[in-house]
């Protein structure tokens, strides 16, 4: 059985009084009493019909593994920072040994550099290794009509920010044991649902990508959002089929009712 912490959404951002960063200016409000689709569907997404409740997948784990072969983009760097640690610490002992003092300043300089860089990528390597090897396979959100209620679960990793990277060093000794899930719960009252569009250009690649999210607020009547989340991949979303994934939520959550269910309903 997985062992989780309950939070409510409000929670989460009790550190700090600023509102997460949502870019609500680039997003579409959605009404949640007007139909935005004629033909509701999960998109494979649904994971489990329960009696009063329903489980849609919140991001595809059929692409494990993607993980691990960036993991192995820091190994090259471990390498070279070993590599310029050991001739900066040999250049640093001939200098002092010749005492040329500027050289010797610079050698410090070098091997600080070389050590940062041996750090830095051995700590993103183990981090994004064991992201990929020990996340749970599913991680879930869960919709409840009658309590009106959504539940998603966090994966609550140390050092979110990479600024905070080094503090992992304490970790390591456990670095490969599972980092504790969080369970938010969400008045579904007081989530508002979004739809955002974003271009990006690679190369001569444009790139649109679609975006379902919710965003929570405080309360019912406050305009402070504390939390948001995005449900269905914005890779895998078009421009008509987000509208239809929505519907098939509001549907449930609004009128109770449940769209109707095909072999390519479910997740795999």
């Amino acid at each position: 059985m997985t062992d989780y912490i309950r939070r409510r959404a409000a929670e989460l951002h009790n550190a700090s009084r600023e509102s997460p960063d949502l870019e609500a200016s680039k997003a579409k409000r959605l009404d949640k009493r007007k139909s935005a689709s004629d033909t509701p569907r999960s998109l494979g997404l649904l994971q489990q019909v329960y009696e009063r409740a329903i489980s849609l997948e919140a991001a595809p784990t059929r692409t494990r593994g993607i993980a691990s072969v960036l993991a192995l983009l820091f190994v090259p760097g471990a390498i070279l920072g070993i590599l310029l640690l050991d001739a900066s610490i040999e250049f640093l002992l001939r200098d002092i040994r010749n005492q040329r003092v500027g050289w010797a300043v610079l050698s410090v300089a070098m091997t600080a550099g070389s050590l940062l860089l041996f750090l830095f990528s051995l700590t993103g390597a183990i981090r994004t290794f064991r992201i990929d090897l020990l996340s749970p396979l599913e991680m879930p959100i869960l919709f409840i009509r009658k309590a009106r209620k959504v539940y998603r679960f966090v994966q609550k990793m140390p050092g979110d920010h990479f600024s905070k990277a080094f503090v992992n060093v304490r970790y390591w000794p456990g670095v490969f044991k599972r980092w504790p899930l969080i369970l938010v719960e969400y008045d579904w009252d007081c989530l508002e649902a979004e739809y955002a569009k974003e271009t990006r250009f690679s190369g001569n690649v444009v790139q649109t990508l679609h975006e379902l999210r919710f965003v929570a607020k405080e309360s019912r009547s406050s305009a402070r959002i504390v939390d948001g989340f995005t449900v269905g991949p914005p890779l895998t979303l078009g421009s008509q089929t987000w509208a239809e994934l929505w519907e098939f939520i509001r549907r449930y959550m609004e009128e109770q009712t449940l769209a109707t269910l095909d072999a390519d309903s479910f997740a795999p």
